[in-house]
């Protein structure tokens, strides 16, 4: 299949919102000096086994798989990548050789970087690296998934995992759909098509998926996550435990905080910030974060929320002055405001602390 080729010049732009945007602005530039970007199809190649050169590239949009391939045909998915990811032919880049293979599942835009410069940069720049080893630790959890799935997972613990990794980018309240015919999941999953198949057939039958020609619906992912085998529903506790550690200490501050996707969403509220806007928590989460901003600044604020992505320095409290908040009952009220940008698993946060001044 084609892909159609582009100049990305220099444009920082084109990596906001992921964390190839903390790299210094210098580093940034040179990572894509000589950067095109391609526009594979659902179901293209992205990088083939066969590829002769080094290939690397960073992943704009879509969803894309990486797999291992036997040499009679069988396919094994090791990890899913979306917006951000660093996808490879590492084996070439390492100087080595390994069946793997990158295909687009759905209409994917890759950023393709110039190999030998990006090896280059890795090699004489430590943030790059920096970013890199943190990009290869996640690959190697991925590894470790695929290995533990095919050491002690059932078929339908192992068609569960795939269908909820590639359903996993929809938001809150939006159906989660896996754009995956059934004999793409039995590729996935290392098995025959019927053998998924009838895994398929029992999760619709307890009515948890529904099957259409090229997707598969999720209709309870609960259900599904309880189909995860043991050793998965154990890591989900310990990623679990470690999110509630980490709202445990915001609801201990002192001050109201918000977190707000970069997407402007809010994400998170602890209980001093619903009482300072008036708000339960269960009714702003998904809601823009200038729903907590007076109408006549709204526009203003949306403007300022993207030249802070663009340049994510925290800014201290006593440098934001003049600053309003609103209420849920409409109230106006003087506030002082700090901001930092947090990367996490899931992606970056802006984590907005904020102090009411008319409390005294």
């Amino acid at each position: 299949m084609s892909s159609t080729m582009l100049d990305a010049g220099s444009d920082a732009r084109l990596l906001a919102d992921t964390f190839w945007s903390d790299l210094p602005e210098p580093i940034l530039e040179r990572l894509l000096h000589g950067a095109q970007v391609r526009r594979i199809p659902a179901r293209g190649t992205v990088f083939a086994l066969g590829d002769p050169e080094p290939r690397a590239g960073i992943l704009l949009s879509g969803t894309a798989r990486a797999f291992l391939a036997a040499a009679d045909g069988r396919q094994l998915t090791v990890r899913y990548d979306r917006r951000g990811a660093f996808v490879a032919r590492r084996s070439h880049l390492l100087g080595g050789h390994s069946p793997i293979a990158i295909h687009a599942v759905t209409d994917v835009e890759l950023l393709e970087l110039e190999a030998r410069e990006f090896l280059g940069l890795v090699e004489r720049e430590a943030s790059v690296a920096r970013a890199v080893l943190a990009e290869l630790s996640r690959r190697l959890e991925d590894v470790y998934a695929t290995v533990a799935d095919s050491a002690f997972g059932t078929v339908r613990e192992k068609v569960a995992r795939h269908l909820l990794a590639l359903s996993d980018d929809g938001r809150p309240g939006e159906r989660r759909i896996a754009p995956i015919t059934q004999q793409e999941l039995a590729d996935g999953v290392g098995t025959m098509r019927e053998v998924a198949a009838r895994a398929l057939r029992d999760l619709r039958r307890e009515g948890i998926v529904a099957t259409a020609p090229g997707y598969i619906e999720i209709l309870d992912p609960a259900r599904l996550a309880a189909c995860l085998g043991a050793w998965q529903v154990a890591a989900a506790g310990l990623e679990q435990d470690a999110r509630e550690d980490v709202e445990a200490v915001l609801e201990a501050s002192p001050n109201a905080i918000v977190t707000v996707g970069t997407d402007g969403e809010i994400t998170y509220l602890n209980a001093l910030a619903e009482a300072t806007f008036g708000w339960n928590r269960n009714e702003l989460v998904g809601l823009q974060v200038e729903t907590l901003i007076p109408d006549r600044v709204r526009e203003k604020h949306v403007h300022r929320r993207a030249e802070f992505l663009a340049d994510p320095v925290p800014r201290p409290m006593y440098l934001r002055t003049g600053l309003h908040g609103r209420r849920r009952d409409g109230t106006e009220f003087p506030v002082s405001v700090g901001l930092s940008l947090v990367a996490t698993r899931r992606g970056s946060m802006v984590l907005a602390t904020v102090v009411d001044r008319s409390a005294g």
